[in-house]
């Protein structure tokens, strides 16, 4: 979506809330002395291509004592990072741990009996964001490297991304409305809004077409298809019109 046609939308959009606001504070008088008003609901949609993918990933380290389940999960960590650090810009703040854990489960085989004692595990599950034009590179960096999995991956819109898609999804809908309105009382007939409600925002889920490899050291060499988000927006407007 290119900023000037955004702008342009904001603007408008501004000036039609702002007319709805001066005429709601009018609508006793335009009631008093008879004039007409139609409500009307209409939806309005817009969609773009996502630019950002949260990454979940799992790392784990074992060993025969805690210490070293967990100084091999820090070895592995260590390489994590910094292949992470590459592909979020230097930014820390964008990789976010979920969870820690140390455990060791015991003994177990298939009689009960016996059973040979497991190492202890040392795990972290992690998450961060990356920009859709890397991230096929940064999952297949990650295939490679052992006791790192991919656990899931989401395409997601922006910040920016979503407050357009709302904003224009809006302008749809208020558009969409004033052409409902003009098939009702006629399409010379002069509307202006006196109310604007909205009421829902729905974003449509979002379907990719790529995928890490889940298990560590294979490469991935898989393309990454962000696929396509779309923002509906349901409105409720009330007119002032005169024939």
């Amino acid at each position: 979506m290119r900023e000037p046609i955004t702008n342009i939308a904001l603007v408008c959009l501004a000036a039609i809330l702002g007319v709805a606001i001066l005429f709601s504070a009018l609508t006793p008088l335009i009631m008093r002395f008879g004039m007409h008003t139609i409500t009307v609901t209409a939806s309005g949609s817009a969609s773009e291509i996502p630019t950002e993918v949260q990454v979940f990933i799992y790392a784990n380290g074992t060993g025969a004592s805690s210490g070293d389940a967990a100084a091999n999960l820090s070895a592995t960590l260590s390489m994590l990072n910094a292949t992470l650090m590459n592909y979020v810009n230097w930014n820390r703040s964008n990789i976010s741990t979920d969870s820690y854990t140390l455990t060791k489960a015991g003994t177990w085989n298939k009689n009960n009996t016996n059973g040979t004692s497991r190492p202890y595990l040392a795990e972290e599950n992690l998450h961060t964001t990356v920009s859709t034009q890397r991230i096929s590179a940064f999952l297949d960096a990650l295939s490679n490297m052992s006791n790192v999995y991919v656990s899931s991956e989401y395409t997601m819109l922006s910040a920016s991304q979503s407050s357009n898609l709302r904003s224009t999804a809006l302008s749809s809908a208020i558009a969409n409305a004033t052409s409902q309105a003009h098939a009702i009382v006629g399409q010379n007939a002069m509307l202006t809004p006196i109310n604007i409600t909205v009421s829902t925002y729905r974003a449509y889920p979002i379907y990719s077409g790529g995928a890490a490899a889940t298990k560590s050291g294979v490469s991935s060499n898989l393309a990454f298809y962000p696929g396509t988000a779309e923002v509906t927006g349901t409105v409720s407007v009330i007119f002032y019109y005169s024939k």
